[in-house]
């Protein structure tokens, strides 16, 4: 018998086929007793099984993917090496793949599968049955409670080479880590990138339950990361990743509705194995090798027992997820031996290399490399064609000047392509903030969405890293004192459900990030009785709206009631500010009553790079950051004068703006004792505006930014040194400190 020919679009079976020719070329080199090319062969196979359109192609299609998917995954629960039963049935299964893509292309009629192929017991397609769920059965509800080496065996399928030690309630696996650690540390890495994924689809999925694709994606993260750990030996994460597997495949199999219990139990799972990965990451980094890594599982199995059997009342796990569990939890406890070298090296390693070792790899765009090694090649030529001038003579006077143009030219592109290296996309960094938007909303009774505008804008992956901690701080204030309670919303005419905008952009050369709520908005007026209370400030206090709202960024201020664990200690926004200018970026606040609240952050595309403008104090040159710049101008007679105990102002366009004259302020004779004379460079930080008077404008570049070691610890108005053309070193200025500096010569 024979398949009729499938009405299959022509540009999926050319998809099918380069997938089967690049499982043909990975197989090709595979032998017996080895594992190479196991892992990119699971990963093509994966490829296969998710492409678009599956469950319309022809069932015999199906089942032999189904097949191949089998007697891989017994090589990768089971040694981890192919056997040669392996290699011939997955040659076999290739040849007849490409049989049938074949009389597929040309419209005749498709081979059957084959017969013990389509009698195994072991071929299963998710739509056709519902997968084996390999959890323990639920106790009695009057039961004593079993001790974890009772309760929870083994999920089927492991391996049985790696010996378990049950000691009580522990379960202790060791893992060998592998000759080659950079195989190691690309599985961290990579798995470290997969998990951070799974919120985003997940959360996606809980908007829209029956989304697929969203099911999918979340399945082949678990799976992925089951093949691999299963293939270095992990049992532990392994087993545990299996379990969180079998629960999404019985909802591709529509067996299980995806229900708030199911989201939960897979961003728990998803929390233990990124937990997990961070601690091998951390050891991998020099940090307490050898210590055992634990896998805390029993709550989320208990969590994917409910979701699996809703009707039944097992009993309770209150135990959190946690490193040192209480009685009573399953924790799998993985110990890390590492080689000797990279174990004298963790002697010595200091704890805070462990937070840089996650940002040692990064994952850069092919095409900008191709680019990198084009400018290379040009820069090379160019070099060649100058020397060779200044040399031998050899080009005339134009061809010389064209010769350094481009040199110059090339230079200018390998520094901005270079730079671009480091860009990643915000995406990673927005995308943490669903989970916590939707865990914090639930915890405070109150309705809000996350909103994500731009997330591909990219920035300096040293910025996206250190930018988590106020973004963090800043989303849970707009979920806790911005948006309203459904029911206050509701009585004001707004949607019960609140919403939280979180954009990116590229705007005059920087990154702009925007935090913005509809809720009910910041009171100035409450904000002022609020500091005065405290006794922040004195007086009778600001009177705009504008500086009224900067008080929220006065150290100890806060308008919470009561101090719970989301907010009321008074620590909050004016450490987001000194954390945000400590990137030499700026925050500004919007606000208006009854409609929202808007935060803006300013941030420099790099901290590599400054684009910086020159400008001269008697004989030195100083740079100011261009972010801070708003104008440059010189003063007409008159413009410039002097207030009473508040230092000199100037006019501009109606508004009174406090003048510094950097010379004296530097202890630096200055050139310009007139201000007519000189040049007023209008600066902004911290929502303040001042006019900082300099001699000259010297011009606008781009400037590498050198660290200027212990010298100048401690002076807050110098933020680093920037390499000048002629080889001196200029002092980069923080313009947020000359802000403060002219309050201080005011006062």
């Amino acid at each position: 018998m024979t398949d009729a020919p499938a009405d299959i679009p022509l540009d999926r079976l050319d998809s099918i086929g380069q997938l089967l020719e690049r499982i043909a070329e990975e197989l090709a080199f595979v032998e017996e007793g080895s594992d190479l090319g196991l892992l990119p062969i699971n990963a093509l196979l994966m490829d296969l099984e998710e492409g678009p359109g599956m469950e319309s192609l022809p069932s015999a299609f199906r089942k032999s993917v189904a097949v191949a998917r089998r007697w891989l995954d017994s090589v990768l629960d089971g040694s981890g090496r192919f056997a040669a039963a392996d290699i011939t049935n997955l040659q076999q299964w290739i040849d007849w793949l490409m049989e049938w893509l074949a009389a597929s292309v040309s419209g005749q009629p498709t081979a059957e599968l084959p017969l013990e192929w389509s009698q195994s017991e072991a071929v299963a397609v998710a739509s056709l049955a519902p997968p084996a769920i390999h959890l323990p059965a639920f106790p009695a509800a009057d039961a004593p409670v079993k001790s974890d080496a009772e309760a929870m065996p083994v999920a089927a399928a492991r391996s049985e080479s790696t010996p378990i030690i049950v000691e009580g309630d522990v379960a202790t696996f060791t893992l060998q880590l592998p000759k080659d650690l950079d195989l190691l540390r690309e599985f961290h890495a990579e798995s470290l990138e997969l998990l951070e994924s799974i919120e985003h689809s997940v959360l996606a999925l809980e908007e829209n339950p029956t989304d697929a694709d969203a099911v999918n994606s979340v399945f082949r993260v678990f799976h992925t990361f089951k093949g691999s750990a299963g293939f270095l030996k992990f049992d532990a994460m392994q087993r545990f990743a299996h379990d969180l597997e079998s629960l999404l495949d019985a909802a591709r199999s529509g067996s299980l509705a995806v229900s708030r219990a199911v989201i939960d139990a897979i961003l728990k799972g998803g929390d233990v194995l990124s937990s997990c990965m961070r601690e091998v990451g951390a050891q991998l980094a020099g940090d307490r090798p050898g210590t055992p890594i634990a896998v805390p599982s029993a709550q989320v199995l208990e969590m994917i027992r409910r979701a699996l059997a809703p009707d039944r009342s097992p009993p309770a796990v209150a135990a959190p997820v946690a490193t040192a569990p209480p009685p009573g939890e399953r924790v799998e406890t993985a110990v890390v031996q590492t080689q000797a070298p990279a174990a004298e090296q963790a002697k010595s390693a200091p704890r805070e290399t462990v937070a840089a070792s996650e940002a040692t790899s990064i994952r850069v765009d092919a095409a900008k490399l191709d680019d990198m090694v084009n400018l290379v090649g040009e820069l090379v030529i160019a070099q060649s064609m100058v020397i060779g001038g200044a040399e031998g003579s050899q080009l005339a006077d134009v061809d010389r000047d064209q010769a350094m143009r481009s040199l110059m030219r090339i230079t200018r592109e390998l520094q901005r392509n270079a730079t671009t290296l480091r860009m990643v996309p915000v995406s990673g960094l927005f995308r943490k903030m669903t989970r916590l938007v939707r865990d914090l909303s639930a915890q405070v009774g109150k309705q809000v969405r996350l909103e994500l505008v731009g997330e591909d804008t990219e920035l300096d992956r040293q910025l996206v890293d250190r930018m988590g901690d106020p973004l963090l701080h800043m989303i849970r204030n707009a979920v806790d004192h911005g948006v309203e309670l459904p029911a206050e919303r509701q009585a004001a005419g707004k949607d019960p459900v609140g919403i939280v905008r979180l954009s990116a952009a590229h705007e005059s050369g920087g990154v702009v990030i925007r935090v913005a709520d509809d809720g009910r908005g910041l009171d100035g007026d409450r904000l002022l009785a609020k500091a005065l209370e405290k006794g922040l400030i004195k007086g009778d206090g600001p009177r705009s709206l504008a500086e009224r709202l900067e008080l929220i960024f006065l150290p100890g201020f806060s308008t919470a009631s009561a101090v719970t664990d989301i907010s009321g200690r008074g620590v909050g926004m004016d450490v987001v500010r000194r954390h945000i200018e400590g990137l030499r970026g700026a925050i500004d606040i919007a606000s208006t009553v009854g409609v929202g609240t808007t935060f803006t952050i300013r941030l420099p595309l790099t901290l590599a790079l400054i684009d910086g403008l020159l400008v001269r104090v008697g004989g030195e040159r100083y740079v100011l950051p261009t972010l801070a710049v708003r104008e440059c101008f010189r003063p007409e007679p008159g413009a410039v004068s002097a207030v009473h105990e508040q230092g000199e102002i100037v006019n501009l366009r109606g508004h009174q703006i406090p003048v510094l004259r950097l010379g004296a302020y530097l202890q630096k004779a200055a050139q310009s004792l007139d201000p007519c004379e000189g040049i007023l460079v209008v600066i902004e930080a911290a929502g303040t505006v001042r006019a900082v008077l300099v001699d000259e404008l010297l011009g606008k570049q781009d400037m590498i930014i050198k660290k200027l070691g212990n010298t100048f610890d401690g002076n807050p108005v110098v933020s680093g040194g920037a390499v000048l053309g002629d080889g001196s070193v200029g002092l980069i200025l923080s313009a947020d400190a000359l802000v403060r500096a002219t309050r201080e010569v005011a006062a």
